[in-house]
């Protein structure tokens, strides 16, 4: 009991950072104390050294210190599908730190910078030949290679609606770990898309990466929308991704559109974009979180506009087959001089904004979208789910509240994922609701 006591108070120093008081002198609870803490410790390099120490009062004081600890040998794994000059980016940070605090973020700022980690790496210590010190450091990459599909089916009077979207999406092909996607989606024979966008975290060897991406689609008919973004990946000490770069595009009307009020607008933008990602997997999360910031700054048809998004989603386990997952999502384009043209507005509605809706059913300068699911996973190959998506729309006049709830299963394998969901819309009854199926197959 005394030693429980004792490990009590030390912990409570130990994470207000203060000094370590050991209300007893006993050699065994002094040290049982010490070595509590050095057990949960990360960083290879933490000592106490004695402060104070009273026997009137029976007690000790230590103060927690690091000493900078270089490591005789480091064994690197699961690197193999990587060029060597890309596994030096992963290799030489760690060669050249010494461990302890520093050491041990490196781990962090690597998994929040390159999007094919699912986790830190892992890394073991030990002493080979008596009194070196080696470390084994295992990277654990996951890519996600894949082609998808991604279909809408609705009931219209007597027609059905069919939306569709097909994805060809290839990670390291170059094994430096650059991404190239292309994305063709169809609402109907109006309204249809393509991007592209291709990703390399260290071209030629340089020390910041590029994203380039393309986006050409038509929109009902009225008018076609062409926007080239160009980033720089600029790798800063934080754990987060940040990007900064440049965007031009155009709309251009048809001869419907102009009948309709649409013009052709032209615009230019300095673009920055921030995320930091710490979901557990890639295809289907059930723990961690997911945030990013894109901001473009410049002219629209002579006048200044900011253009924002926001994504923020969060997953948490209620029991061990459990989980809640919340996603908040902000969007907002501002003219600061004139109302905004309605080429410029932006679209929701549909599979990946607000289920139980028509793809693109809405469109609108300012809209918030909140999402809230609940999880049931009897194995990690299964997941059931209960959703509700939300839309705040303050320009709609009236109701300005829309949203779609409803059910969804998901199957994965090594090779394959299978989701189908079933959504139902604020106004619709049972018969009106959206089928909604996704596949994903592994390349």
């Amino acid at each position: 009991m005394l030693i429980s006591n004792v490990i009590i108070i030390v912990s409570f120093g130990w994470i207000c950072g203060q000094n370590i008081e050991i209300k007893s002198l006993n050699p065994s609870i002094v040290t049982d104390s010490l070595f509590s803490i050095l057990e949960s410790e990360e960083n290879l390099s933490t000592e106490f050294q004695l402060k104070f120490y009273s026997i009137e009062s029976n007690q000790s004081t230590y103060k927690r210190v690091h000493i900078e600890q270089s490591l005789d040998s480091i064994i690197f794994s699961g690197l193999d599908n990587f060029r060597p000059s890309f596994s030096k980016r992963l290799k030489t940070p760690f060669q050249n730190t010494n461990v302890g605090e520093g050491f041990s973020k490196i781990g962090k700022t690597i998994f929040h910078r390159y999007y094919f980690l699912n986790g830190l790496p892992q890394i073991k210590y030990g002493i080979f030949n008596q009194e070196k010190l080696g470390a084994i450091i295992h990277f654990r990459p996951d890519f996600q290679s894949n082609f998808s599909g991604l279909f809408g089916v609705s009931q219209n009077k007597e027609d059905w609606d069919i939306t569709g979207e097909i994805n060809f999406h290839l990670e390291n092909l170059m094994q430096t770990a650059g991404m190239i996607d292309l994305k063709w989606k169809r609402v109907d024979s109006l309204s249809q898309l393509i991007k592209f966008q291709i990703v390399e975290p260290h071209p030629f060897g340089m020390d910041f990466g590029i994203d380039f991406q393309y986006h050409h689609e038509l929109i009902g008919g009225y008018y076609t929308f062409i926007e080239k973004k160009s980033l720089l990946n600029i790798y800063l000490p934080w754990e987060a991704q940040s990007k900064i770069g440049i965007i031009s595009g155009v709309t251009t009307p048809t001869l419907n559109g102009e009948l309709n009020g649409y013009n052709k607008i032209a615009f230019k933008a300095f673009s920055f974009s921030l995320l930091r990602d710490s979901r557990n997997e890639r295809l289907l999360p059930n723990r961690g979180q997911f945030y990013r910031v894109d901001m473009d700054l410049g002219l629209q048809d002579k006048s200044t506009f900011l253009k924002s998004k926001f994504d923020y989603q969060y997953y948490h386990s209620l029991k061990s087959k459990v989980h809640v997952f919340f996603q908040l999502r902000l969007n907002n384009i501002h003219d600061f001089e004139k109302p905004v043209p309605k080429s410029r507005y932006m679209f929701y509605g549909g599979t990946s904004t607000l289920r139980g809706y028509k793809e693109q059913s809405f469109a609108s300068p300012n809209f918030q979208i909140a999402t809230l699911e609940f999880g049931f996973q009897p194995v990690r190959e299964f997941e059931g789910k209960v959703f509700l998506d939300g839309v705040l729309d303050e320009t709609v006049e009236g109701e300005p509240l829309k949203y779609g709830y409803g059910f969804g299963i998901t199957q994965i394998n090594k090779n394959t994922l299978i989701q189908i969901e079933y959504a139902l819309s604020k106004e619709g009854g049972i018969n009106d609701g959206k089928l909604h199926i996704k596949w994903v197959s592994r390349l």
